[in-house]
């Protein structure tokens, strides 16, 4: 039964919270929109000590906006501004 099981299920990555798969180095860029401080401040951590950025849409640090973005701090300037445009 256990081959059985292991042949019927897809295998998942040990990281699958977008903010980790960005200071993981897999995602440039992770945007949130709906988010609680508790869901932000653990990755923002992670992203930064990783050498990435983490601020709300507006650029400002901050954890209870409820928006997020998290980068490998390359294209963070560049995602807020586009995201500002819509």
């Amino acid at each position: 039964m256990a081959d059985t099981l292991a042949r019927a299920t897809t295998p998942q990555p040990p990281v699958d919270h977008p903010a980790l798969q960005v200071a993981a180095g897999a995602y440039e860029v992770a945007v949130f929109l709906l988010a609680g401080p508790w869901d932000l401040a653990g990755p923002a951590l992670v992203v930064e000590e990783a050498g990435g950025r983490f601020t709300d849409l507006t650029g400002r640090h901050e954890l209870t906006s409820g928006t997020a973005v998290f980068s490998n701090g390359l294209l963070h300037d560049d995602v807020l501004r586009l995201l500002g445009e819509i």
